[in-house]
Order: C-alpha cells, then structure tokens, then sequence
C-alpha cells in the first residue's frame, strides 16, 4: 500500500518539510485504491491529479 492510502501514511507524510515529500510524491505518485484515496496534493481538495 501506498502512504498516501492509510492514515498512518498520512500521518507520516505530515511530519517531514514540505520540499521532502513533494520530491518522494512526484517519483512515486500518489496512486489512488478507491474513489475516497486522497490523490491530490492541495487540502482545499483542488483538481491537481498527482498520481
């Protein structure tokens, strides 16, 4: 599972500077599991598809 699909993977994408998980994400993505996985990289829920 990816981290951005469990809430402890979000919890771990939370701690780290910014510039760090945007260059983990724009490697790998962030691939979604169901219409509900969190995708984008925006909190107001923008249209910016990362995966």
């Amino acid at each position: 599972m990816d981290p951005n699909q469990t809430a402890g993977g979000k919890a771990i994408l939370s701690r780290p500077p910014e510039e760090e998980v945007r260059a983990s994400t724009d490697s790998a993505g962030l691939p979604g599991k169901t219409q509900n996985t969190v995708t984008t990289d925006r909190a107001d829920g923008g249209t910016r598809n990362r995966s």
